[in-house]
């Protein structure tokens, strides 16, 4: 039933799915690079972004995994992720995705939202937003959601002025320093 699903979705590939805690997937949906993370208590799908992680997402779906433990979903089995991974596509296609734009009354809390989920780094979330690692927390702190366990520590790390990443080089697979093209 799952395989009909997969080959019945347009537009979608998957390139990998493998691991525990987490357990991570990739692929393309309509042209764009997709990634899946699944650990502790939550699944994330993210859009938009690329494989060497030069870009990040413009768009993401988190959701809580039902267990007694609160690590179940890092031991998710295929068909549970693939279930998650095509009901994200779904929300991909069919939600209204505007407050991940500029513009949109609630871009703030999205951008916010995704850093504290991992979907962003906070030097990702402040260049969206136009402002400071100290405002991000504090607006985020107001929006009441939940700070990044490593959330000081980013706070703390100096700025990258020099606006590049360290990606996978997508020729050789070794870890490069990468122009950044999260320009929004």
């Amino acid at each position: 039933m799952i395989s009909a699903r997969l080959e019945a979705t347009p537009d979608f590939t998957f390139w990998e799915l493998a691991g525990y805690c987490p357990v991570q997937a990739e692929g393309e949906v309509d042209g764009l690079f997709f990634y899946f993370q699944a650990r502790e208590a939550f699944w994330r799908f993210e859009c938009g972004g690329s494989t060497s992680g030069s870009r990040g997402p413009r768009w993401w779906h988190e959701e809580e995994f039902p267990g007694e433990t609160g690590l179940e979903a890092g031991y998710m089995s295929d068909e549970d992720a693939i279930c998650c991974i095509l009901k994200s596509v779904e929300a991909d296609r069919n939600t209204d995705r505007s407050s991940f734009e500029a513009g949109h009354p609630d871009f703030e809390r999205t951008i916010l939202d995704g850093w504290a989920m991992g979907a962003l780094s906070l030097q990702r979330a402040v260049r969206r937003r136009g402002i400071i690692g100290e405002q991000a927390i504090e607006r985020a702190k107001a929006y009441g959601i939940a700070l990044p366990y490593l959330a000081q520590r980013e706070l703390n790390a100096p700025d990258n002025v020099s606006a590049t990443v360290i990606g996978r080089d997508p020729i050789t697979g070794n870890r490069v320093e990468l122009d950044d093209e999260d320009n929004l």
